[in-house]
């Protein structure tokens, strides 16, 4: 259960790190908060600050709930908008 837990207080860091770094914490903390149950029941070996939870969150994005979907979607808009970096967008 410890694990799970890593890969929910991770999200924040490790697949949102754009909004972090901006220090715009409202900006990432719906997706945090709505989010935590879906990234430990869709990624539970995603481990934080690898690149592990956006790389889950791409491939299995049809799996996590509606409302986490939802919340994924306004965090991506609000970046776009702001000019940073997709939080979701494949790494190479």
């Amino acid at each position: 259960m410890r694990s799970s837990r890593v890969v929910a207080l991770g999200l924040a860091a490790a697949l949102l790190a754009g909004a972090a770094l901006a220090g715009d914490k409202a900006s990432y903390e719906p997706v945090r908060q709505t989010c935590n149950a879906d990234f430990v029941r869709v990624c539970p070996d995603a481990e934080a600050g690898h690149g592990d939870l956006r790389v889950c969150a791409t491939q299995h994005f049809r799996q996590f709930t509606s409302p986490c979907q939802t919340a994924l979607k306004a965090l991506r808009k609000r970046m776009k908008e702001n000019g940073e970096p997709d939080p979701l967008a494949p790494q190479h």
